[in-house]
C-alpha cells in the first residue's frame, strides 16, 4: 500500500495512509512531504518501534484530532453539527418570520381597502339619503295634520257641567248642536278639560278636549 509521509518541525518523518485519513473523513489537502523509502530502510516501514518513532505518531494523532472538525467543516461547505447548523439556519428562520408578518400586514391592508371601498359607497349616497329623509318627514307632517282631525275642542263650557260623566255630556252636547235626535254611539280615545285657561279670559271656563277614534 502507497504511503504518505508527513513533515513536522523538529521531528521525524510519521507515515499515514490514506485509508486511515478517510475512515477520519479526512481528505488530502494538507501539504506533505512525500519521500521515497530508502534503500536498506526497511527496519521503519509499518509500526514505529522507538520512543522517538511512537512519541511523534502520538503528536501527528492529536494534531489530526485537533484539526478534523475544520476539515468537516470546509467538506460540508462551512458549517458544523450542532450548534453551528442552528446558527447557519438562523437567517433562513428569520426570513421566514419577516415574510410572515409581511403577509399578515397585507391581508389587513386588504381588508382596510375594503372598508374604505364600503365607505366611499355610503359617502355617495348620503345626497340620496338626506333628500329621502326631508320627504318622510314632511309626509310625517302631513299625517299629523290628518290626524288632528279627530282632536275637537269645545270652548265656554261651563265649569263641572260635564258633572261625572264628560262623554257623555259630550254626545247630548252634539245631539243638540247639530240639530238631530239620534247619534251613534261616539267613540272616543279620551275626553277632559286642558289644564290651562280660556285665551278669551283668565276667568273663563277651561276648554273641553276630545279625541275621537
Amino acid at each position: 500500500m502507497a504511503t504518505q509521509q508527513w513533515a513536522l518541525p523538529h521531528e521525524g518523518l510519521q507515515t499515514a495512509d490514506s485509508s486511515t485519513l478517510a475512515s477520519k473523513g479526512l481528505t488530502t489537502h494538507m501539504p506533505v512531504c512525500c519521500t521515497s523509502p530508502k534503500p536498506n530502510d526497511s527496519s521503519r516501514e509499518g509500526h514505529p518501534s522507538t520512543p522517538s518513532e511512537r512519541w511523534s505518531a502520538m503528536h501527528v494523532q492529536a494534531m489530526l484530532s485537533d484539526y478534523l472538525p475544520t476539515l468537516q467543516r470546509n467538506n460540508n461547505g462551512g458549517s458544523l453539527a450542532g450548534d453551528d447548523e442552528h446558527e447557519n439556519d438562523r437567517p433562513y428562520y428569520e426570513t421566514k418570520s419577516i415574510c410572515a408578518e409581511i403577509s399578515g400586514f397585507h391581508d389587513k391592508v386588504g381588508a382596510l381597502d375594503h372598508r374604505l371601498s364600503s365607505l366611499e359607497s355610503m359617502v355617495e349616497l348620503l345626497p340620496d339619503r338626506d333628500l329621502q329623509l326631508h320627504i318622510l318627514h314632511d309626509k310625517i307632517v302631513a299625517v299629523e295634520d290628518q290626524s288632528r282631525r279627530a282632536n275637537v275642542r269645545f270652548f265656554w263650557i261651563p265649569e263641572k257641567e260635564e258633572d261625572m260623566d264628560i262623554r257623555g255630556f259630550l254626545h247630548y252636547l252634539l245631539l243638540s248642536l247639530l240639530g238631530i235626535s239620534f247619534l251613534p254611539p261616539l267613540e272616543m280615545q279620551r275626553a277632559h278639560r286642558i289644564c290651562s285657561q280660556c285665551t278669551l279670559g283668565s276667568f273663563g271656563p277651561r276648554p273641553v278636549f276630545a279625541c275621537f277614534l
